[in-house]
């Protein structure tokens, strides 16, 4: 994966370390979302927690029981279509593949002869 990209002015070269940094500033925003989330989705079904001081167990009822499962099923499901959903935009199979990588190539061996020239002329 190339961390670094060598760009002229006017010339749009693909960078594979934006895509990175960008999907990461994404997960941490996800992360975010989703531990508030949950805590709102626990007081929408009345979950009830234990208290510290005693040593008596909440007994949950049946609807919060069936809330807590739709939870479970939901937030993954939702998770998991977000994910492909944003595969969406970075079709990165078949001829695209092949073309990025050729694209790729061609600038490695444009660098190293740019860097083999320097270092004989410099």
């Amino acid at each position: 994966m190339e961390w670094y990209a060598w760009k002229k002015y006017g010339d749009p070269m693909r960078c594979d370390g934006m895509l990175v940094a960008a999907s990461s500033i994404v997960g941490k925003a996800l992360e975010l979302i989703k531990a508030n989330l949950y805590n709102g989705l626990f007081a929408l079904v009345k979950y009830q927690t234990k208290d510290p001081a005693s040593n008596v167990k909440p007994v949950q009822t049946v609807s919060t029981l069936r809330g807590l499962y739709a939870i479970i099923t939901l937030c993954g499901l939702i998770g998991n279509l977000l994910a492909a959903f944003a595969l969406l935009f970075d079709n990165y199979t078949g001829k695209r593949r092949d073309a990025i990588f050729k694209e790729l190539t061609e600038l490695r061996a444009a660098r190293g002869a740019e860097a083999r020239e320097c270092d004989t002329v410099c």
